[in-house]
Parts: structure tokens; sequence; C-alpha cells
């Protein structure tokens, strides 16, 4: 069975800018065309190309007016939250959790299961996976709604191999990944990284260092 799709259409444009535009437009949830073309430097035809294609794609979307400047009042572009949702994974040493966001990162769905993570891979893919749908059926939304899964493992990721946990950590994982399980299942990117990196993800984007480029996240 399919649980989702594999993302979006692409946009034609310059994919950095258009990250961009979009990072703008979700920190700031609503914003005018040529709000965004000042904050980026960028002209406004560019922009209004940028976040045409974005209208497309279902993530932002008009969504009402503005205050004038003395001129027309500026159509406020706003992304949307509920567009899709996300799967998140936290393995740990002897617990699995798994939540269900929208793109916002507000809770959908949670569910957390004690595990012999160490010892027990096979298991702990089992758990995973069933934990994935006990949420997506609590929600109770359009599975296909599903854009993505981010996976936080107690180990060194390499980016090369992002399937590979270090065995020297994990020694019954050796040789076993995560990554195509997940994929077959639910049909989505699947996202691996350690749990320290993304748990400074994390803060920068909703907790103590928002808004700060440069910080230490300690994870005991």
């Amino acid at each position: 069975m399919r649980y989702g799709r594999q993302a979006h259409p692409a946009v034609a444009t310059d994919r950095e800018l258009t990250s961009t535009v979009l990072g703008l437009v979700w920190r700031r949830r609503q914003i005018s065309r040529a709000e965004i073309a000042r904050q980026t430097g960028r002209s406004r035809s560019t922009i209004s190309e940028v976040v045409g294609q974005l209208l497309g794609t279902g993530l932002v979307a008009e969504v009402g007016s503005g205050e004038s400047r003395g001129g027309r009042r500026p159509i406020l572009i706003g992304f949307q939250d509920d567009a899709g949702v996300i799967l998140g994974v936290d393995i740990g040493a002897t617990h699995i959790s798994v939540i269900l966001t929208d793109l916002r990162g507000n809770t959908l769905a949670w569910r957390e299961r004690s595990h012999p993570v160490r010892s027990d891979p096979k298991g702990a893919d089992a758990l995973i996976t069933g934990l994935g749908e006990t949420c997506l059926h609590e929600w109770n939304g359009d599975r296909e709604r599903l854009m993505g899964i981010g996976v936080a493992v107690p180990s060194p990721v390499d980016p090369e191999s992002p399937d590979v946990v270090l065995d020297r950590i994990l020694p019954a994982w050796r040789g076993h990944g995560i990554l195509e399980r997940l994929r077959s299942v639910f049909d989505v990117p699947v996202f691996v990284d350690n749990d320290a990196n993304l748990g400074a993800v994390a803060e920068h984007w909703w907790g103590e260092a928002v808004g700060i480029d440069d910080f230490v996240y300690l994870k005991v």
C-alpha cells in the first residue's frame, strides 16, 4: 500500500532562491511579494515568478490583503501549515518515539515504546513502522499528505552513507539499515541524522536558538 507521495512538483526557478522564499514565508507566516523582494534583494518580477510556482505546490496561498503604503493594498502570501504532514522518529538506546506533525511542527499524534534497540534492530524496524501507522491512523487524515520522514539515531551519520549506523556504538546493527524499509512501507523520502544534530536544528527553528546563527547545543 502506498502511503504518500515523493514530493511536490519541482520548482523550475533557482532552487536556492525558491528555498529562501519558502523559508521566509514560513517564518513570517504572511508576507507580500514586495516585502519578499525587499528581504531577498531580488526583482519583483523574479519573486512573482517564484511565488507563482510555489502557489502551484499548495505550500503557500494568497490569504488576503495587507496594509497600503499609498497605493493598492498588497496581496499577502501565507504558508499553509496543513499542506502536508511529517513523521519524526527518535531511536534511543532503549526506546523508540514516533511523532506526526504538520509543517509548522504542531503535534498531531505521538507514540513511544520501550525497546532493546541496541540488541534488536529487526524488532526496532517493526516497531517504528507500527508506531508510524498508529500515528497516521490516529490523525485520520489523507495519507497522501505525508511528505517525508525524519529519523534521529544515537550514532554519528556519514552523509554519504546515511543508512549505515556506526557499529562500534550499536554492534547488532552492523549491516542493518532502516531507510529502505521505511521508504518501501510509506513511499516518501526518508532522512537520517545524528540525534544531537537534529536536536540543534530543533532548537534553531523552535527553541531557545531561534534567530541565532551561531550557538552550542549539548546533548547529555
